[in-house]
Formats: structure tokens, C-alpha cells, sequence
């Protein structure tokens, strides 16, 4: 019995954590829409990103006590060969003090199908879904 408990503690690999560039593709919009919504709480702000699909290029900013600061601006690059599908000219998504987040959802077209980019309306959780 001791050894069947000492091998069912011991770490074993998960065989479904094999690397792959595609499941990675999305990992960069998750981040900046996760890292958005930890700024939101850390600054008592709304913080808001804009993203133009077709370049990939975005800003985010915070208003706070009727002030607007940029936070961040830049390019996302996506894994593999995958791209923004551009379901709009400008998606925003903004994410509140408190955890609630509003706004659209980011689709990255992989060679596999699509993946969907999303903030819970509730929560502020990111969530990353494949379709």
C-alpha cells in the first residue's frame, strides 16, 4: 500500500499537454485580455482595448477620475499561421474595477478551425475556445 500511495503522488506527465502551435495561436490575445483585466483591479479603473483585426495592431488604455492613460499599444503575434478573422473593422473589449468585462470576441482563424478569444460578462474570466 505504501508504494501504490507513493506512485499515485509522485508527478506524472499529462499526455494531453503535447505542444502545439496552433492551440498556442490564441495564447497572446488571452494574455493581453488577461493582463487588461489584472490592471482593471489593480487600478480601480475600466480598461478598455481596441483591436483592428486585419493588422493586429491594438491599444489599450484605462479612464480613472475622468482621466484617460494609455496602458499599453502595439502588435499581437499569433502562433503558427494564424490570423484574425475580422468579424468587425474595430473590436473593443473593456473590463471593469470589479471584474465584469463587456465587448466583443476575438476570433483567430487557425489551419485547424477557429478559436474564440472572450472575457465572461460576469467574472472578467478569459476563456479560450476551439470551434
Amino acid at each position: 500500500l505504501a508504494i501504490a500511495g507513493l506512485r499515485a503522488a509522485a508527478p506524472f506527465p499529462r499526455l494531453t499537454a503535447v505542444p502545439d502551435r496552433e492551440a498556442a495561436a490564441s495564447a497572446s490575445a488571452a494574455e493581453l485580455l488577461d493582463r487588461a483585466r489584472r490592471t482593471a483591479a489593480e487600478q480601480g479603473a475600466v480598461v478598455t482595448i481596441v483591436l483592428i483585426p486585419e493588422t493586429a495592431r491594438y491599444w489599450v488604455w484605462a479612464d480613472a477620475h475622468h482621466t484617460r492613460a494609455t496602458v499599453s499599444e502595439g502588435v499581437l503575434a499569433l502562433g503558427g499561421n494564424a490570423r484574425f478573422e475580422p468579424t468587425k473593422p474595430r473590436l473593443v473589449i473593456a473590463f471593469g474595477p470589479y471584474g465584469v468585462a463587456t465587448g466583443d470576441t476575438l476570433v483567430v482563424r487557425t489551419a485547424s478551425g477557429e478559436e474564440l478569444v472572450s472575457a465572461d460578462p460576469w467574472s472578467g474570466a478569459v476563456r479560450v475556445a476551439r470551434r
